[in-house]
């Protein structure tokens, strides 16, 4: 017997850890997924910076210019397109 699974858009990328360093106006987000993805950082939904390489793990810096309270989210699209967008 043969079972066949498909996903309809395919399984999506994990965020398997991340860690926040926050210094002055200075935010850097390190990241590990489960596959290779290029990584982006936004801020209230919007994108704070350019995509990274294609690899697993990473780290984005963003240089907050206020000190209003935002949203951070990391972005990982994979090479298939499949994007997951996670809330840190």
């Amino acid at each position: 017997m043969i079972a066949l699974l498909v996903f309809d858009g395919g399984i999506r990328p994990r965020l398997v850890s991340d860690t926040i360093r926050a210094r002055g106006a200075l935010l850097q987000v390190r990241y590990v997924f489960n596959e290779p993805v290029r990584a982006l950082l936004l801020v209230n939904g919007k994108p704070a910076t350019a995509p990274s390489s294609l690899s697993k793990t990473g780290a984005l810096l963003w240089h907050r210019s206020s000190s209003k309270s935002v949203r951070i989210s990391i972005e990982g699209t994979d090479r298939s397109g499949r994007r997951a967008v996670v809330k840190i």
